[in-house]
């Protein structure tokens, strides 16, 4: 008579894995045993699991998350496992304590840009002749996108020559399979644009959107763009405002036609703008049109009741939310500051109770085994 739990039938035993209740959970089980991870691993199931559970199509463990020592200035990455706890050993095995930090928290920072998968992206965070402002991982719709042995990772620079007085941006692709460095393109413009990519910084960086990455190019009213297919870098000007963008007040989304994004971006006095910018062509020059207007007092009356808002800013969550931005809003005459999210679609305010002070969240998945 079958007395042990090697004797369950395979269907009964995916009844009970099915149950389990979260991904990471799931990922545990799956290290229990063959049997299980046979059961796991087999056609169909991870599909059934995500029905069940509305989980996303990979095995979501946590999200670094990074933050920054209002103090110090200093910015680390802190891992914080999917619920629910107990995940201490989750906690510990994905620590990014190994990282060597300089004393003075400082000078060549790393700072976590991007992730795919189980893989991290960093950069130096370095303010001498050569800037990296982002490195990020390619071929997002790739199976294979997220191992060690074949991903590519696209990194932009700003460069400068102090002897000749000259700043340009680059690009250029590492490919994990050929194991080298690709230059993919240079941009060196002309005096005005010269002096923008000077200004670029890490923390100019408003967001991935339509195939490109983009950089708030300053007082300049420009935003900085970086075709991640080719590697070819343009620019646009926004609509004249008081306040230029930055990458406190602008944030760049998806939206539209295909290569299309929408930006919100932060003017004085209250006012969200959204617009939206285009190419005419794969290599054609950026068109940006202003679609609407929304004044923020006025949804957050209630909340604020008669105080004084100083200023708006966004804060970069990276990929927290799908279509939501999140915004702070400082009180003066209380010190208070107050969060809010943003709906990219209504651009409907809504308060938010985390007041956790977070630059980027980023999530780690495991990539699942295709074979036992």
């Amino acid at each position: 008579m079958p007395t042990g739990i090697a004797d369950i039938p395979d269907d009964l035993l995916e009844l009970v894995l099915l149950r389990v209740r979260t991904p990471a959970c799931l990922f545990r089980a799956a290290a229990t045993c063959k049997l299980w991870r046979r059961v796991i691993a087999r056609d169909g199931f991870l599909h059934r699991f995500r029905s069940r559970h509305g989980h996303s199509p990979h095995l979501l463990l946590g999200h670094y998350v990074v933050t920054t020592d209002p103090y110090t200035d200093t910015m680390t990455a802190e891992f914080v496992p999917t619920p629910p706890p107990p995940a201490v050993r989750l906690r510990q095995c994905a620590s990014l304590d190994f990282l060597i930090q300089p004393d003075d928290g400082t000078f060549c920072r790393q700072v976590l840009t991007d992730s795919r998968g189980g893989l991290l992206a960093f950069v130096r965070d370095n303010s001498y002749a050569v800037v990296c402002l982002g490195a990020y991982f390619l071929d997002a719709g790739s199976s294979s996108s997220s191992t060690m042995s074949s991903f590519r990772l696209l990194c932009a620079c700003v460069i400068t020559d102090d002897y000749d007085d000259d700043c340009w941006v680059e690009s250029c692709v590492f490919s994990a399979r050929d194991n080298r460095w690709v230059s993919h393109s240079t941009h060196v413009g002309d005096e005005e644009v010269s002096s923008m990519c000077a200004l670029l910084v890490y923390d100019a960086f408003v967001g991935r959107a339509g195939g490109s990455s983009f950089w708030a190019g300053g007082y300049y009213n420009h935003v900085v763009a970086l075709d991640e297919s080719t590697g070819e870098f343009s620019n646009f000007e926004l609509p004249l405002s008081p306040r230029g963008p930055s990458g406190q007040n602008l944030r760049v989304v998806a939206g539209g036609a295909a290569g299309a994004v929408h930006l919100f971006h932060l003017v004085d006095d209250g006012i969200l703008e959204v617009l939206t910018a285009s190419r005419a062509a794969a290599h054609g020059d950026w068109e940006c049109t202003l679609e609407t207007s929304v004044g923020l007092y006025q949804p957050v009356a209630n909340i604020i009741e008669a105080q004084t808002i100083q200023s708006w800013w966004f804060i970069d969550t990276g990929t927290t939310t799908a279509g939501m931005l999140v915004l702070k809003a400082f009180l003066p005459s209380s010190g208070a500051t107050l969060m809010f999210s943003l709906d990219v679609e209504t651009t409907k305010l809504q308060p938010v109770t985390n007041t956790t002070t977070y630059l980027r969240v980023f999530p780690y998945e495991r990539p699942w085994p295709q074979t036992i």
